[in-house]
């Protein structure tokens, strides 16, 4: 009875040719990718304001005070209280997502007592690439993103 030698594994020669082909394929992947973390970080952002709005418009109704959000540059923005409408004071500043700004940089959405919209402005953020979302806010406080 006699025993084959087997050998097991990769010879140097077929492991170059895998790793080339592996950083072909990363090569040409990288730029969608980095479109694709772009996009992200935009609905990221987008959904984040978005979110924030909608508390907003809660906290006026549970709270029976005036409440907004408005932006207070291009990367950052304000959430804050008032007792009569015209005296705020600032509950919370957050910034947007690295690569985020906001094009509307004075832009707020304000609700009153009983959680409708006073002052509903567009605020639109965009990303490095250019791309744009639109936040709006109807009478009655509901968020959409465009």
């Amino acid at each position: 009875m006699t025993r084959q030698n087997s050998q097991f594994g990769f010879s140097l020669v077929e492991l170059v040719i895998s790793l080339q082909f592996a950083a072909i394929v990363a090569l040409i992947a990288a730029p969608a990718l980095s479109s694709f973390s772009a996009q992200y970080q935009l609905m990221g952002a987008s959904n984040q304001l978005g979110f924030e709005i909608a508390r907003a418009r809660m906290q006026a109704i549970a709270q029976n005070r005036f409440i907004r959000v408005r932006m207070s540059g291009a990367t950052q923005y304000v959430r804050q209280i008032s007792v009569d409408g015209s005296t705020w004071s600032t509950q919370m500043t957050s910034t947007l997502p690295s690569g985020v700004t906001s094009t509307t940089t004075s832009a707020e959405v304000r609700f009153d007592k009983h959680g409708f919209a006073t002052v509903n402005q567009s605020i639109v953020v965009s990303n490095t690439l250019r791309n744009a979302k639109t936040l709006s806010t109807s009478i009655v406080g509901r968020v959409t993103i465009a």
